[in-house]
């Protein structure tokens, strides 16, 4: 994440240079220098936040990250909506569904597959009599081969 931030820095410095914005950007500063102290608590919960991000995926993985990512975004999306009044179509709403039956789907799937891994034998799924005939037939066919 070091590098990210850096080439961030890097990109953003070279467009604020480019644009003219620096001159403007620091005048505004003096003229307001209350904004410094904004600009750090910008920085120190951005820090905390890419923080808790990567302690949360290296802790609890890539599935406890996503869940809380998405749902905190869809908090945001509601809060828009509640808060400020903004509409969204039936086809946003739509969406928005997609991506937590898609999100609850990729969940159960994990759940499952701990379950079984955890189960004993006599708990987990028999294989059926064809798919065992199946899978024989193929073992035959590569000796062939």
């Amino acid at each position: 994440m070091f590098y990210s931030n850096v080439w961030a820095v890097l990109y953003m410095g070279a467009g604020v240079l480019v644009t003219g914005e620096t001159v403007p950007a620091t005048l505004f500063t003096i003229r307001h220098p209350e904004i410094v102290w904004y600009i750090f608590l910008f920085g120190v919960c951005s820090g905390l936040g890419q923080f808790f991000i990567y302690y949360t995926l290296q802790h609890f993985g890539s599935l406890v990250l996503t869940v809380a990512t998405t749902t905190r975004k869809f908090f945001t999306i509601l809060a828009s909506v509640l808060w400020f009044g903004h509409a969204l179509s039936l086809t946003k709403w739509f969406a928005v569904g997609l991506v937590f039956a898609g999100l609850s789907i990729e969940i159960l799937g994990k759940y499952v597959d701990d379950y079984l891994a955890r189960a004993p034998a006599s708990a987990k799924p028999k294989p059926s009599a064809d798919s065992i005939k199946k899978a024989k037939t193929a073992k035959k066919a590569k000796k062939v081969q």
